[in-house]
């Protein structure tokens, strides 16, 4: 038996949605994103507190009109697209440019896409799609400035120097459920 590099993430979301999640093989909560992140998908985080963190900002956006929770499952991550690798950012980067050429885009356009437009456009184009078939996992790097300091270590957001941070947060969207696995609530006691 073939045992395939996984990891665990979680997605917070309102409660009916979540409870499908974890009832349907095939279902995804999916985002419609196409603004500053990874595009179409279901997207997850690394790790419970930074879900925590996200339930907090539904709860205060909907004005906690709406039961919320938590969802883990494992994701396989032999199909990944890392943009956390600066390799993969120039060869999407290049992929853009060589899309808009070839469909005579503006100069403008070009360059007013935001990131998560041009994964959805690059991901549905007949032109590059056999390129992006392969993946089913988009991985980034956020940066949350605001994050709450931690008591374990110091860390200034203005130093230029490398150090240690909360403030990176990984960002994973799926694109597909066949590489979802092992799903069940995030916490208990979560509403």
């Amino acid at each position: 038996m073939k045992i395939r590099e996984n990891i665990k993430v979680y997605h917070c979301n309102d409660k009916q949605r979540c409870e499908k999640f974890l009832k349907e093989d095939n279902y995804l909560i999916w985002s419609e994103e196409d603004g500053i992140w990874l595009g179409s998908g279901m997207y997850f985080w690394d790790n419970l507190a930074n879900a925590k963190y996200w339930k907090e900002q539904k709860k205060r956006k909907t004005n906690n009109r709406k039961p919320l929770s938590i969802v883990c499952s494992n994701i396989y991550i032999d199909n990944f697209l890392y943009l956390t690798d600066i390799d993969n950012c120039y060869i999407i980067e290049k992929l853009w440019e060589n899309y808009c050429n070839m469909m005579k885009k503006s100069y403008e356009y070009y360059k007013n896409v935001e990131l998560g437009g041009k994964l959805n456009i690059l991901f549905h184009s007949k032109v590059t799609r056999e390129y992006f078939s392969k993946y089913n996992v988009i991985k980034v790097i956020g940066n949350y400035p605001y994050t709450q300091l931690s008591p374990l270590f110091y860390y200034d957001v203005n130093n230029k120097k490398p150090q240690p941070t909360l403030s990176a947060k990984c960002i994973y969207t799926i694109k597909n459920s066949n590489c979802i696995f092992n799903k069940k609530l995030g916490s208990v006691n979560l509403t």
